[in-house]
Parts: structure tokens; C-alpha cells; sequence
């Protein structure tokens, strides 16, 4: 198996939701922008989530894809589900480039 990740950039925050290959669920939160420390927020997180040093490039193979994921190995909360129904593709994700649609969607109630 495979980590999975879901992630909300925000204008101030970008949060993450991974889940491990052992089913334990990991967060992290950082500034959306913060380009002393990184470049790319939601490509910091994962490597902050995974254990990785800054910069060091993420293993190839060790993200899936989430459109593969059986849905009910893992469940999407239920008080986020009304702002945002499903997480995103992990392809998505794992690229840094949420679309400021999908971020906005986690903030609209």
C-alpha cells in the first residue's frame, strides 16, 4: 500500500490529511507562503508528514493514486462533508497544485 494525501491550501494555512500504508491518519499545518522556509507548501507538507528532509525529492511509487483507494478503507469526516464532500485526487495533491476552487470549496458553508 501506499500513503495517501489530501490537502486544503488555504489563503493563510495549507492543511494536510495523509493516511499511511498501515491505515493511521497524519495531519500537518503550514503558512500557505513562506518561501524563507519553502516554495511550495503542499509539496513541504508531504515531505514533513513522510519524514523527509527539505528538498529531498519524494520516492517515486510511494504516493497512490486515490481514484484507486477503496473508498471505505478510509473515511472522509463527516463535518468537513458539507464544506467539501470527497477529498481530491491525490494527483492533485501530490503535484502542490490545488486549484483555488477546491481550496475556496473547504471555506464555503
Amino acid at each position: 500500500m501506499a500513503w495517501h494525501f489530501w490537502i486544503d491550501r488555504g489563503g493563510t494555512f495549507t492543511d494536510i490529511v495523509a493516511r499511511a500504508p498501515d491505515g493511521r491518519l497524519h495531519t500537518a499545518k503550514l503558512l500557505s507562503q513562506n518561501p524563507g522556509h519553502y516554495a511550495d507548501a503542499a509539496t513541504a507538507g508531504i515531505r514533513r508528514v513522510l519524514g523527509l528532509a527539505p528538498g529531498v525529492p519524494i520516492p517515486a511509487g510511494l504516493i497512490g493514486d486515490s481514484n484507486s483507494m477503496p473508498r471505505a478503507s478510509w473515511r472522509w469526516p463527516s463535518r468537513w462533508a458539507k464544506c467539501w464532500p470527497a477529498p481530491p485526487p491525490v494527483s492533485t495533491c501530490a503535484s502542490g497544485s490545488i486549484s483555488p476552487a477546491q481550496s475556496s470549496m473547504a471555506r464555503a458553508s
